[in-house]
Order: structure tokens, then C-alpha cells, then sequence
């Protein structure tokens, strides 16, 4: 049964993708989920799961629980979020938010290897935190 739980432990704390959608497992991520599309750029949300299950399984550890999220963004990062709602984001991140959506839309590119437009105002708009 051990060997059973082990393995277990083992699988989910891995990441599980299918066509453009990324659950992530009991890791860093805390069962963070990823899902691309055209009009929005990544959505990106927190399943209502306890965390460290794997960790309870291999090492008697306590089950935790992460608060919820929900964002929009452009690479599936909070900093380049154009819409937050939940977690632990701050009122500042929540304006930036709005500020990123306001000047450049959702889903938007950018190159920072050829500091382009977009990442210009970017950078700015992230500066403010």
C-alpha cells in the first residue's frame, strides 16, 4: 500500500497537459492551471484543492491551503496580467492591472529583445509597484 501511495505522490506532483490547457500539480504550483486562447492571451486560475498532498503521503506533513486566483494574461505571468481577481495580489497590482488592459488591451505582444513599444510601456507600468 506504501508503494501504492508513493507512486501516487509522485504523479500528482507533476503537470498534466492536453491541447491548451496545463494543470499543474502539488508542487510550486499548487494545482495552478494554464489555458491559452487567441482573445484573451493565458487564462489562468488555482483549482480549490488542499496542497501538499504529496508531501502528507511521503512525509506525515500537513495539508495547506493556497488562496484562490483568476488572471488574464499575455505569458501566463501576474506582471503582464491585464485582469486579477482573488489571491494574494495587492491593490496596486490590481491597478497596474487595469492600467496594462486600458493601454494595451487583452492579449497583447510585446519583444523585449527589441524593447518594442509595448514593452516600453510595460516596463513603466510595472515600475510603479
Amino acid at each position: 500500500m506504501k508503494k501504492l501511495l508513493n507512486k501516487f505522490a509522485d504523479k500528482i506532483e507533476g503537470h498534466f497537459s492536453t491541447g491548451n490547457l496545463t494543470i499543474y500539480g502539488d508542487n510550486a504550483m499548487h494545482f495552478g492551471c494554464h489555458y491559452w486562447t487567441k482573445k484573451w492571451g493565458y487564462i489562468c486560475f488555482r483549482l480549490p484543492m488542499f496542497c501538499r498532498i504529496a508531501d502528507k503521503i511521503k512525509y506525515g506533513d500537513r495539508l495547506c491551503w493556497m488562496p484562490l486566483y483568476f488572471y488574464l494574461s499575455p505569458n501566463a505571468t501576474p506582471w503582464g496580467a491585464t485582469f486579477m481577481l482573488g489571491g494574494r495580489f495587492s491593490k496596486i497590482e490590481k491597478i497596474c492591472s487595469k492600467l496594462r488592459k486600458a493601454k494595451l488591451g487583452h492579449n497583447f505582444t510585446y519583444d523585449c529583445e527589441n524593447e518594442d513599444f509595448n514593452y516600453k510601456i510595460l516596463s513603466q507600468i510595472n515600475k510603479i509597484r
